[in-house]
């Protein structure tokens, strides 16, 4: 499958600093520094930045991910990295895993 890619902030390459992509039914934002708040329309937002593991949900039902980081922790977190399932007519499945 293709490779989606967003920048973080410290890349010189030029990828886009944030993406919206649709799978299964399910609206994602992808984007390293997490915004204020959710993009309209969204049902999930992708972010890194912080290092720190998330899955919230907000109370508009957005959901927040973030894997963590496998190389440089932060916050008192261990390395960390996800799996992400996204199955039509079912919420999406977050599989945190510590290294």
């Amino acid at each position: 499958p293709p490779l989606h890619v967003v920048a973080g902030n410290c890349d010189a390459h030029p990828w886009p600093l944030t993406l919206d992509h649709e799978r299964e039914g399910q609206r994602f934002h992808l984007v390293h520094i997490p915004p204020g708040r959710a993009p309209h329309g969204a049902h999930v937002v992708l972010h890194g930045h912080t290092h720190v593991p998330r899955d919230e949900t907000d109370p508009l039902g957005v959901r927040w991910l973030n894997p963590g980081c496998i190389t440089r922790t932060n916050r008192g977190s261990p390395a960390s990295f996800a799996w992400l399932t996204v199955e039509r007519e079912k919420p999406p499945q977050w599989q945190l895993v510590r290294v």
